[in-house]
């Protein structure tokens, strides 16, 4: 029975030959050099390959402060706006009504959701509450009433992770350029 010699691998293709050497070309000896070290990835040209990389790639972005990554990979500032709570069993038609305040309120007692409909959109959000103090104080306070709430928005599913709401502003009398003029 003949021994194989040391330096011979079983596959086709050979060390030193014009097909560079790769993890997965012959595995060990693509993580060994011709010194008999281990090497985890090889150094080709310009770019490195082999598995280790990419292990020190994704430590390296994981590891990256907020202000250092793409701003793609931020997540969009809280948005505020102009809104008025309403229920789910009423949804638009109640938001459009001066009066919905007490339908909202009964409508919540009776376990309907309190929605949000943005009018200048014209679509009615669900809510996600940061707290439940957020949660009492939408009730009490905004069912069935204009309000500004500032939030994180999904337009697309239609729901708001809201974070805080303000009573709106009263409208009123739109200035006049002449006083601003003394």
């Amino acid at each position: 029975m003949k021994v194989p010699e040391p330096g011979r691998r079983s596959q086709v293709v050979r060390q030193r030959s014009a097909k560079p050497l790769f993890v997965g070309s012959i595995p060990t000896a693509a993580s060994i050099n011709s010194l008999g070290e281990f090497m985890p990835f090889t150094r080709t040209g310009s770019s490195l390959r082999g598995p280790g990389i990419l292990l020190v790639l994704g430590v390296a972005l994981q590891a990256a402060p907020a202000a250092e990554r793409p701003a793609g990979d931020r997540a969009p500032a809280p948005q505020t706006r102009r809104v008025v709570i309403t229920d789910s069993h009423c949804g638009v038609e109640g938001a459009l009504r001066a009066d919905h305040r007490v339908c909202a309120l009964e409508c919540a007692s009776e376990g309907e959701r309190l929605l949000i409909y943005d009018p200048k959109r014209r679509v009615l959000f669900e809510i996600d509450y940061a707290s439940e103090e957020l949660r009492v104080q939408v009730l009490n306070d905004f069912a069935g009433l204009p309000a500004v709430a500032r939030g994180h928005w999904d337009d697309q599913g239609r729901r708001v992770a809201l974070h805080k709401i303000f009573p709106a502003p009263e409208p009123g009398p739109a200035p006049s350029h002449q006083e601003a003029i003394p």
